[in-house]
């Protein structure tokens, strides 16, 4: 299944996003990024910000503006914004509805996600 709700969407990010399927059968979803470009779309709270690991991984999604400018400007800053084209295995899905539903402190209380 892919999941995008990305208005600028054309196939080949469709394509890119679930080339990674081929070559890892254990892989469950694709997040694509794209470096963010303008410090108001860094700033911007309905850009979702991506913090990856050395691999390349997600490691944090934010709507906040991260990583943190505190020691860089944003010049100086590999921030990377997601693009919405989110390609998941059946397996992984559901895998996700399985989890367990957790209450998160900072929200309301009666909100609850997984």
């Amino acid at each position: 299944m892919v999941q995008g709700d990305e208005p600028m969407t054309h196939p080949d990010m469709i394509d890119t996003a679930v080339a990674p399927f081929k070559h890892d059968p254990q892989l469950g979803c694709v997040n694509l990024v794209r470096k963010i470009d303008h410090e108001a779309d860094y700033l911007d709270v309905n850009t979702i910000k991506v913090v990856m690991n050395q691999q390349g991984d997600a490691m944090y999604m934010s709507r906040r503006p991260i990583p943190t400018l505190a020691k860089t400007g944003f010049a100086d800053t590999a921030a990377y914004k997601q693009v919405c084209i989110i390609p998941f295995r059946a397996a992984t899905l559901f895998q996700y509805t399985r989890l367990p539903r957790r209450r998160w402190s900072n929200w309301n209380r009666s909100t609850c996600c997984v």
